[in-house]
C-alpha cells in the first residue's frame, strides 16, 4: 500500500473518529452537560453497592403490606420460582405472594402477609434457596415450613394448603437438598388439609431440570410454567368446584 493511500485511510479515520466524539459532546451538552456526566457516574457507583436481591425483597415485602388484604383468594406463596408466574392470568382471582431470594425462614418471618388474606387455598412452593443463602439442613427447612403451615391454618383452619416439592435445577448440591426436603414435604402431608403435590418428576431430564423448561438452569422459561400449570389444574379444578 503506497504512502499517499496508508495518509487517506487515516485522514478519514480521523475524521470519523471526531464527528463520533462531536455527536457524543452534543449530547452530553443537550442532557445537561458536565451535570450530566456527574450524575451518571454517580448512578453506576450507587448501582454498584445495591444488592438488588435485598431491595426486590424489601419492595415486594413493603407492598404486600400495603396493598388491600381480599378474602378468600387462592395464594401461591414462595420465591423467584413463584413470583415469576401469571398466577392471576392462569387462575383469575389467585393472588401471587412470591418473593425472589426468599428462604424458608423469610417466609415465617412475613406469614403475616398471608394469614392476613383468610385464604381459601395456599400453593406453597419454599426452601430452595435455604442450602446456599442460609445453610440449613433439610431437616431445618421442613421445620420452617412446618411452623408456616401451623399459622396459615391458625388464620384460615378449613384453608387446604398444598405443599409443592422443590424443583430440580442444574446444581447437583442442590438437587440433592430439594430431594430431602420433598422427603420432608411428603412427610407432612394428611393429603386432606395439606397436601403434597410431586413436581419434582415432571421437570426432570436425566438428572436435571430438562433444558427445555428453563434458560438458566435455575428458573423457568413459559414452557416450564405452563406445565407447572398443568401439573396443579386437578387441584385446582377441587378447590373452585
Amino acid at each position: 500500500m503506497s504512502s499517499t493511500s496508508t495518509r487517506k485511510i487515516l485522514a478519514f479515520s480521523l475524521c470519523v473518529n471526531a464527528l463520533v466524539v462531536a455527536g457524543m459532546l452534543r449530547t452530553i451538552q443537550v442532557r445537561g452537560g458536565w451535570g450530566y456526566l456527574q450524575s451518571r457516574f454517580a448512578g453506576a457507583r450507587e448501582r454498584r453497592g445495591v444488592d438488588l436481591d435485598a431491595a426486590n425483597y424489601a419492595h415486594r415485602e413493603s407492598l404486600f403490606e400495603l396493598l388491600p388484604k381480599p378474602r378468600n383468594r387462592i395464594v401461591f406463596a414462595g420465591d423467584s420460582l413463584t413470583q415469576g408466574g401469571e398466577w392471576a392470568e392462569f387462575y383469575p382471582g389467585a393472588l401471587n405472594r412470591g418473593i425472589g431470594g426468599d428462604t424458608s425462614t423469610g417466609m415465617m418471618k412475613r406469614i403475616r402477609t398471608i394469614t392476613a388474606l383468610n385464604p381459601r387455598a395456599v400453593f406453597l412452593m419454599i426452601g430452595s434457596n435455604d442450602l446456599y443463602n442460609l445453610g440449613l439442613s433439610p431437616r431445618q427447612t421442613i421445620e420452617n415450613i412446618r411452623a408456616a403451615v401451623a399459622e396459615i391454618h391458625r388464620a384460615a383452619p378449613r384453608a387446604p394448603i398444598y405443599l409443592e416439592s422443590n424443583l430440580p435445577t442444574w446444581d447437583v448440591r442442590k438437587n440433592i437438598h430439594g430431594r430431602a426436603v420433598n422427603e420432608g414435604l411428603r412427610s407432612l402431608a394428611d393429603g386432606k388439609t395439606v397436601v403434597y403435590v410431586d413436581l419434582y418428576r415432571a421437570f426432570l431430564e436425566g438428572d436435571i431440570l430438562s433444558p427445555k423448561l428453563t434458560s438458566d438452569g435455575g428458573h423457568l422459561n413459559g414452557d416450564g410454567y405452563l406445565l407447572w400449570k398443568r401439573s396443579i389444574d386437578p387441584y385446582m379444578s377441587q378447590i373452585l368446584q
